[in-house]
């Protein structure tokens, strides 16, 4: 099933990326562009595929490190550091979406956590196409999960 279309926002040096896919994309840029981040992210959503998503995550050395690095004007040219990576895939038949972070002191269940570099999924979505209308299907925000019947 390929992949029709794409969004990444927030994932190292991709601010905000969106881009329509065919059966083959060629990719070309000067370096420091962003090229090898946007495999890196597609990387990710396949390891996720295969229940190795926090994993690989790990393995790039937390969440800190995929989270937006690129800086962003302000006042005294401070860098506000990125909150989240959001990323969409979709396909002729379903979307996914989902929204990743640092966890918050308030959302650790039983205080502090010496993993409190592992991904906290903030939101995750995951719908059906039934001709134009999108089903959603799942919706989860933190801890709460609705789920269609």
């Amino acid at each position: 099933m390929p992949v029709t279309h794409l969004h990444i926002c927030g994932y190292r040096s991709l601010r905000d990326f969106s881009l329509p896919m065919q059966q083959v994309n060629i990719i070309t840029g000067a370096n420091g562009t962003g090229k090898s981040n946007l495999y890196q992210a597609l990387m990710l959503v396949a390891r996720a595929a295969h229940g190795q998503f926090a994993r690989a995550i790990a393995e790039e050395g937390g969440t800190p490190s995929i989270l937006w690095a690129g800086g962003e004007r302000i006042r005294y040219t401070r860098k506000r550091p990125a909150k989240r990576f959001d990323m969409t895939v979709e396909t002729d038949t379903f979307g996914f979406s989902f929204s990743i972070g640092l966890p918050s002191p308030s959302s650790l269940p039983i205080g502090p956590t010496l993993f409190r570099f592992d991904p906290e999924v903030k939101e995750e979505k995951l719908w059906l196409r039934e001709g134009s209308t999108p089903v959603l299907m799942l919706d989860r925000r933190g801890p709460t999960t609705w789920l269609r019947p």
